[in-house]
């Protein structure tokens, strides 16, 4: 009932959770204003001054007074409440008078009524809280059931201490009925009542064999479904093509069956899985919320299905087994490097495992699959996860080696933009002497000679941090290439004229592996033919060494 479910909360459970805290804070203030009271009388018992004592009682009566302005607002509240709801609740009822009455309002109905749709776009009074709720079991566990303990044990469901118990398990809905057995004939009533406020929101009944629960189930669940989403019914219009397809079509919505749907189809509002199958073509399906429209338009594309398989043919010679989508499809060997796959209209997902046990995944475009088409598939075997740590670590190194190779990068640089610096004010203030007749000179003591050899090392080191880069770029690119080929391999069509060239190559291959096995089996013979003859002349040399014994 649960799955994928959700709801709008009626505007009745709205006022009922409204109404259960204004209650519950009336009841807290009363009693603080209880315990006020006391706490004023108990004054006069005490031995206070009559300044002090008028202090005191001036205080608390200043808090009474805030717990009754509170306790008159909060009744004041709870009347608002009901007038604003209200309206909403009679919409309500008027909406599930329409559906019991099996009548739906058609669009044209609806557009008709401009007032009625101007109301419902700007009405102001959507922020109360009332937005899609999704629907979950209690614990999120189906198989735990709701206990409300001792005190509210064997109470009536609509008693306030059982109500109290649910809200407090923040249950907004509970499922209760009753189960009846007669020989091999069941009866299951069931009944939603919705909390705070203990009200039952739908019940359904269904009577069976035992045998046959999950038909009671099915039906229970789609007469409870709709008053747990609070759906309004819905219009579905199928256009199925091609138009032969459609005659035999059959339409699955959720778990109802429908054959040769020649109306369109009521249901209710939420999210609905619906399965198309025709003979002679591929099932499609599909999960939808169909929420916010009264009609919807669904169009099925039915493709037909293709028979016979599809031919994998491996880029490179491997052996081992070919498997797609879990099935076996076969075994590649010396005689054999085609795989025959089952054309069933749809993707693949393939793996291969090699004689050696190391594994790669493909994947083959369902558009692609036709019946006696042939593929080509580029794949490699090989242990992906220690190749991406191998791929990793070297990554690293070289980016270590980055990092350490900037140091004296940096150094060398600075040292020789220093000694640049501080070799030309020296030659500034030489020049500038010599013309001016001034006997002053800068106080570097940096030769040509030294600015040079820093200048060198400065180039030396830069190239080796550039390389260093580059080494490290390398790195990561062929890193990620190595993250990549955790991708399955993608089979690509193969054109006429290679596949030519592809038949002729493979006749030639398993002429030279006949060839091959030919002379291994005629190198066999001739050593068991061998092994005969020496074993002959053995027993002959025997029997002649016998015979000479004898007549001797």
């Amino acid at each position: 009932m649960a799955e994928n479910l959700v709801r709008m909360p009626r505007a009745q459970e709205v006022l009922d959770r409204e109404l259960y805290e204004l209650h519950n804070a009336r009841l807290s203030l009363f009693l603080q204003i209880s315990k006020e009271v006391k706490t004023r009388d108990a004054y006069f018992l005490n031995d206070y001054s009559n300044p002090k004592l008028k202090s005191k009682i001036k205080a608390q009566e200043k808090t009474m007074r805030s717990l009754r302005k509170q306790l008159d607002e909060n009744i004041v509240a709870e009347k608002a409440a009901v007038k604003k709801y209200m309206p909403e609740i009679e919409i309500e009822r008027e909406r599930e008078r329409n559906i019991e009455e099996g009548h739906i309002v058609s669009d044209e109905e609806k557009k008709d009524d401009f007032l009625t749709l101007m109301r419902d776009i700007f009405r102001k009074d959507h922020e109360s809280g009332r937005s899609l709720k999704k629907v979950t079991f209690y614990k999120n566990d189906i198989s735990q059931l709701f206990s409300p303990g001792t005190s509210a044990e064997g109470k009536p469901y609509d008693s306030y201490e059982f109500e109290k118990a649910c809200v407090s398990a923040k249950i907004t809905g509970l499922l209760t009925g009753q189960i009846t057995i007669y020989g091999s004939y069941i009866s299951v009533s069931a009944s939603i009542i919705s909390f705070p406020g203990a009200k039952v929101i739908g019940s359904a009944t269904e009577v069976g064999v035992i045998d046959d629960l999950k038909m009671i189930s099915l039906s229970i669940a789609r007469l409870l479904t709709p008053k747990i989403a609070d759906s309004m019914p819905i219009e579905l219009e199928f256009e199925i093509e091609p138009e032969e397809a459609k005659k035999d079509i059959m339409i699955t919505v959720d778990d109802l069956v429908y054959r040769n749907l020649s109306t369109n189809l009521i249901s209710q509002s939420g999210v609905h899985r619906i399965m198309f199958s025709a003979p002679g073509y591929n099932e499609i399906s599909t999960s939808y919320s169909f929420i916010g429209n009264r009609r919807f338009h669904i169009k099925a594309n039915m493709t037909k299905t293709d028979s016979g398989a599809a031919n994998l043919i491996f880029k490179r010679l491997s052996h081992g087994d070919v498997f797609a989508n879990g099935t076996f499809s076969g075994k590649l060997d010396d005689e054999n490097q085609v795989a025959r796959i089952i054309v069933d209209g749809h993707d693949i997902l393939g793996h291969f495992i090699d004689v050696d046990g190391k594994s790669a995944d493909f994947f083959i475009d369902g558009n692609l699959m036709r019946e006696d088409s042939y593929l080509q598939l580029s794949i490699k075997t090989f242990d992906r996860s220690k190749y991406i740590e191998s791929r990793r670590r070297w990554m690293y190194t070289s980016y270590s080696i980055l990092i350490c190779s900037l140091i004296p990068t940096f150094y060398c640089y600075g040292n020789s933009y220093a000694a640049s610096r501080a070799y030309n004010l020296n030659a500034s203030s030489s020049a500038n002497s010599i013309f001016s007749g001034s006997s002053a000179s800068s106080s570097y003591n940096i030769s040509y000679q030294d600015a040079k050899n820093w200048q060198l090392a400065s180039n030396i080191t830069t190239g080796i941090s550039v390389a260093c880069g580059a080494w490290f770029v390398y790195e990561l690119v062929r890193y990620l290439q190595a993250a990549n080929t955790v991708l399955p391999a993608k089979a690509k069509k193969i054109s006429d004229k290679k596949l030519v060239k592809i038949k002729t190559k493979e006749e030639k291959r398993l002429e030279a592996v006949h060839l091959k096995k030919q002379q291994e089996a005629d190198v066999l013979a001739n050593k068991e033919a061998m092994a005969e003859n020496d074993k002959k002349n053995e027993s002959n040399t025997l029997e002649s060494n016998k015979t000479g014994g004898k007549k001797e």
